[in-house]
């Protein structure tokens, strides 16, 4: 994400990220905080990102970057009705589907969908994250703020709701 102009810390946006290829392409793992949580990122998601959102990117290292440039903040919601949980996770060019393995900590993401490939009931689900988010959060300080994350969180707010 390009920085109009560095002011302060704020202004910066620090992402964990280690990969390895594996026999079915490129791995990522996300290191989220200080504790034992990682979400990983399997190989067939960057496939199916590259393929849908139609990029001319043939390197999976720089399609990796493409994605945590465009798309690597999320909201995600939970559906735990077995041992484990079914993760759906809005991004500004569409859904990121997977699953929270509970025992490990890790939230494993296995598939992109475009917002044009979206269903009316996952659209809902994604209005009611943004309200949810919108009242936990201070919104008015996220809107009006500076640093890039912040940007990057309204300019995702925003694209949520245009398409509404």
């Amino acid at each position: 994400m390009d920085v109009e102009k560095y002011r302060t810390w704020r202004d910066i946006d620090l992402t964990k990220l280690v990969y390895y290829y594996t026999k079915r392409g490129i791995r990522v793992f996300e290191i989220i905080g200080d504790d034992d949580k990682l979400a990983v990122y399997n190989a067939h998601l960057f496939s199916r990102y590259r393929e849908r959102m139609k990029l001319d990117i043939p390197n999976p290292y720089d399609v990796v970057k493409h994605f945590f440039i465009n798309d690597g903040y999320t909201i995600n919601k939970f559906d735990d009705e077995n041992d484990f949980d079914e993760v759906f996770s809005p991004r500004k060019n569409g859904i990121v589907l997977g699953t929270y393995l509970k025992e490990m900590c890790w939230t494993v993401y296995n598939t992109f969908i475009t917002n044009e490939m979206k269903f009316e009931k996952q659209s809902d689900i994604e209005q009611q994250l943004i309200e949810v988010w919108e009242e936990e959060s201070n919104i008015e300080f996220l809107l009006n703020g500076n640093s890039s994350y912040f940007k990057a969180i309204r300019g995702a707010i925003i694209e949520l709701q245009k398409e509404k």
